[in-house]
């Protein structure tokens, strides 16, 4: 309990003292729910520095900026409700039932670890997964598949339109250490919806049918386009 009324207090303390000048071009949020009931919102750039991390462009350079930003994590261990052997939780490549792909059905019992990461429209939390037999995957589960998800950032994003440059096969997750969507691949000149980068790659929406499905592709392989104003989902 001490420690987490001390959370709540740093929290508070780092919150007024990071939101000194908030960016009005982005529309990107988190709100956080403190053990004590307490709200509080601010933007995602304003919590990302407050938790020690760069909310810099995904490049350095004039020639290769990005509209989108660069984001880390912070990872709040989760424990799921049902481990029955022959029970299976149903995932979703996006924050919506649907709109977005249905996934995988994983096993609770065969889950070595599950990470939140981030809540969005209010009921979706991405968890990074390390599944016993398909090793290590970033999906989108309902709150209510874990015990408690208190803490965890909700989130709201600013999508920013953007391209393949070549044929790609997106992953579960950003970098090699997560599997690939072995059955689906892209196309040069597939339009996508990015998000954010993290660690070389981006996180983005594309169609796929009459659904949507949201996946990560090695920054190289995306280029933003000219567009009107960005998604903000």
């Amino acid at each position: 309990m001490k420690n987490r009324v001390f959370l709540a207090a740093l929290v508070i303390v780092l919150l007024l003292a990071t939101l000194t000048a908030a960016n009005a071009e982005s529309t990107a949020t988190v709100t956080i729910t403190q053990p004590d009931g307490t709200v509080i919102e601010m933007s995602l750039e304003d919590y990302m520095k407050m938790m020690g991390y760069d909310t810099s462009t995904g490049s350095d350079t004039t020639v290769d900026a990005v509209p989108w930003p660069t984001y880390s994590w912070i990872s709040y261990p989760l424990d799921p409700v049902i481990k029955w052997e022959s029970y299976r939780v149903i995932v979703h490549s996006g924050p919506s039932w649907s709109d977005y792909t249905e996934g995988d059905g994983y096993k609770p019992y065969k889950i070595a670890r599950a990470d939140g990461l981030f809540i969005e429209n209010d009921s979706y939390v991405l968890v990074d997964m390390y599944y016993t037999t398909e090793g290590v995957r970033r999906e989108y589960f309902t709150r209510s598949a874990f015990h408690s998800t208190g803490g965890i950032p909700e989130v709201e994003f600013t999508g920013y339109p953007a391209v393949t440059t070549e044929k790609v096969t997106p992953r579960f997750g950003p970098g090699i250490k997560y599997s690939k969507h072995d059955k689906i691949s892209l196309a040069a000149n597939t339009e996508l919806v990015v998000y954010f980068e993290e660690d070389g790659y981006v996180f983005a929406d594309f169609e796929i049918g009459f659904q949507l499905m949201r996946a990560w592709f090695p920054v190289d392989s995306v280029k933003p386009v000219s567009s009107g104003h960005p998604d903000s989902r």
